[in-house]
C-alpha cells in the first residue's frame, strides 16, 4: 500500500545539532544533494521534485526541517533507496559516502554573480546572527536538561523495577503471543517523529500511527521506565525477525519515544507532554507506568514541591530556547530573501527541471 510519512532526521537537541542522515545515508543506493540553495528555495524545490513523484506509485517520505515549520528539506523513497537532501543537510556531518552514488546538484548557476557579490556581506552577518541564536537555544535546553533529570531522579527513587520488569513481561505476552519467530534477525531504523521548533515541540504521531492496527499508549512521570519499555519490546520483536522503527525523543536522542513494529501494525508510544497522546478509538490501549510501578506518595509534601519547582524551571529554559530558534528563523527569512534578489529565475527552474529529469527518468524503468 503506498503511503507518504512526513518526519524528521534532525533535530536541535539538549546535546546540540543531531542527525540520523548518516546511518539512512548507509540504506542507501543513490542521495541527490542540492547546493548554493536558500532554506526557502531548498524547501520549494524539494517539493516541487515531489510533485514530479506524484505520478508514480512509490510510497514518498518527506524529512521536514526543525529549523522551520513549513519547509521540507529532503524526501526519500524507500523502494528504490533513493533520497534527496539540501546541503544543509550534510555540511556539518561526518558521512561516508564510499558505497553510495552521490550525486551533487549546484544551483550557484543560477545565481546574478554580480548581485550576489553585493549582498554577500549581510549575508554573512544574517548567517552569523542566525547561529549565534541556534547556540543560545542548545545552551537553553541544555539547563533544561538539568532540572528534567533532578525530577526524574526523583521519581527513580519511588520506582519499583520488578514492577516495571512485570508490566513489559506482560506486554510482551500481549505483542507477540502465538507469534511465529523468524530465522533471522529483524532490521531497524531511527528517525524522529517530533522536533524543538521555532513554533515549540511538533510532531508527526497521528499521522505515522493513523493506519496502525493497535497502539499501546504508555503514561507515566519522568523516570517511569517509558524508554526502557519500549527498548526490550523492540529488541524481542528484532530477535523474533520482525523490523522495528525507532523514534528518538526528539529533546534526548539517547531516549525513544515510539517503536512500531512494522509487521504487527503495531506502535507503543510515550503519550506524555509535550506529545501527549490518549486513547481515541478501541485500538488504543493504555499503560500507565506511575500507577503499576510508582509508590505515589512520592508526589507528597517536600518532594512535590521540588518536582513542581523543577517542572517549572525545566519549562521556563524550553520557552528560552524556542525563543532563540524563533529568532534564527527570522533572520533565515531575510537570508532568503536575499537569495530570491540574486537568484534569477529561469535558470532556477531550468536546475529544477534538471534534476527532476535525472531522477524521473531511472524510475520509468521500474
Amino acid at each position: 500500500m503506498k503511503m507518504d510519512r512526513r518526519y524528521y532526521v534532525s533535530g536541535h537537541t539538549r546535546v546540540g545539532y543531531y542527525s540520523v542522515l548518516p546511518e539512512l545515508t548507509q540504506q542507501l543506493e543513490c542521495l541527490f544533494v542540492l547546493k548554493g540553495l536558500s532554506m526557502k528555495q531548498g524547501h520549494l524545490t524539494i517539493e516541487k521534485i515531489a510533485n514530479a513523484l506524484k505520478e508514480s506509485h512509490f510510497s514518498i517520505d518527506y524529512f521536514h526541517s526543525p529549523s522551520h515549520n513549513d519547509y521540507v528539506e529532503g524526501l526519500r523513497i524507500p523502494e528504490l533507496k533513493l533520497a534527496v537532501v539540501t546541503y544543509t543537510m550534510i555540511k556539518n556531518l561526518d558521512i561516508n559516502f564510499a558505497e553510495q552514488s552521490v550525486v551533487f546538484i549546484n544551483f550557484n548557476k543560477a545565481y546574478d554573480v554580480q548581485k550576489a557579490g553585493q549582498l554577500q556581506k549581510q549575508i554573512n552577518q544574517l548567517e552569523n546572527e542566525r547561529d549565534y541564536q541556534i547556540q543560545l537555544a542548545y545552551e537553553r535546553f541544555s539547563q533544561a536538561t538539568e532540572h528534567h533529570e533532578m525530577k526524574e531522579q526523583i521519581y527513580l527513587s519511588a520506582m519499583d523495577f520488578t514492577k516495571a520488569n512485570e508490566v513489559t513481561d506482560k506486554l510482551k505476552k500481549a505483542i507477540f503471543q502465538n507469534k511465529k519467530a523468524k530465522q533471522t534477525s529483524g532490521n531497524y531504523e531511527e528517525i524522529f517523529f517530533g522536533a524543538a521548533t521555532p513554533k515549540g515541540a511538533v510532531h508527526f504521531i497521528e499521522e505515522l500511527t493513523s493506519e496502525l492496527k493497535r497502539r499501546y499508549i504508555i503514561k507515566g512521570r519522568s523516570g517511569s521506565g517509558k524508554s526502557t519499555l519500549m527498548r526490550k519490546l523492540a529488541t524481542e520483536a528484532i530477535h523474533r525477525g520482525m523490523n522495528i522503527t525507532y523514534f528518538l525523543c526528539g529533546f534526548d536522542p539517547t531516549s525513544l519515544d515510539m517503536i512500531i513494529i512494522e509487521d504487527l501494525e503495531i506502535a507503543v508510544i510515550d503519550g506524555t507532554a509535550p506529545h501527549v497522546i490518549n486513547p481515541k478509538s478501541e485500538r488504543d490501549k493504555v499503560i500507565d507506568m506511575f500507577e503499576f510501578c510508582i509508590d505515589p506518595t512520592i508526589e507528597e509534601g517536600t518532594e512535590m514541591s521540588t518536582i513542581n519547582q523543577c517542572e517549572s524551571n525545566y519549562r521556563s529554559c524550553m520557552k528560552e530556547g524556542t525563543a532563540h530558534l524563533m529568532k534564527a528563523k527570522e533572520a533565515q527569512d531575510v537570508i532568503d530573501e536575499y537569495y530570491d534578489l540574486f537568484t534569477v529565475k529561469n535558470k532556477l527552474e531550468a536546475i529544477q527541471n534538471d534534476v527532476i529529469q535525472k531522477i524521473i527518468e531511472p524510475l520509468k524503468e521500474n
